[in-house]
């Protein structure tokens, strides 16, 4: 009975929700067990799929991983790179803004702290696991750096290095905020705590390299 109950389960659902149950569920025992120590096994059946339906969608344990990572940084990836302030009507702080808010909220949640604690508990040993965040931070610095050039066009700042600056802007970011985190000493962050740390850290970053051409 409980064979043809998890098959009708299999049946009903779209492979992109079998993908979505799979995604949570290696997340959780990651977190829970370890990379190394999290078999497959459990993982599929606590998202009611088989074994190879893992291996079929996402070939190996360290690409699951690197899904589930790229998963919690999806909405940054949707991220407009503003081509003209006027068409979204903010101000060149608001505008960035809004771009450290995209990635400030994923980066201080638990999940990707707890996998990013995981990845570098473990990343001596497996050095992907590492390589799949850093990859993800030059993604962020990278798509910072558009932004920050697009507003130096408009003539609002002036950077002399906009890779450079994006990545000092992100570490300031993150800040000792993330590091808490990391060591447990603080669990959690909320949403206004995020807004308020992209308010000033984007006004405070105007400020510093406002343009002085007229």
């Amino acid at each position: 009975m409980a064979t043809q109950a998890k098959n009708v389960i299999q049946i009903s659902r779209s492979r992109k929700q079998k993908e979505r149950d799979i995604l949570t569920s290696a997340a959780k025992i990651f977190v829970r067990d370890g990379f190394e120590k999290a078999h497959m096994d459990e993982i599929a059946n606590k998202a009611n799929v088989s074994k190879q339906t893992i291996y079929s969608n996402f070939g190996s344990k360290e690409n699951l991983f690197n899904e589930i990572v790229s998963d919690i940084f999806k909405e940054l990836q949707k991220e407009p790179l503003y081509t003209n302030e006027n068409n979204y009507g903010k101000s060149p702080q608001e505008i960035l803004q809004t771009f450290l808010e995209k990635m400030m909220m994923p980066m201080f949640s638990k999940k990707s702290v707890a996998l990013y604690r995981l990845a570098i508990c473990e990343g001596p040993n497996n050095k992907k696991l590492s390589q799949i965040f850093i990859s993800r931070i030059e993604r962020g610095v990278t798509r910072l750096a558009t932004v920050l050039e697009k507003l130096e066009h408009l003539g609002h700042i002036t950077v002399e290095d906009s890779h450079e600056a994006a990545h000092n802007l992100i570490y300031q970011c993150k800040g000792i905020m993330h590091s808490k985190l990391l060591c447990g000493f603080q669990t959690n962050i909320t949403k206004d705590e995020i807004i308020f740390l992209a308010q000033k850290h984007a006004e405070d970053f105007i400020k510093l390299h406002k343009s002085t051409k007229k």
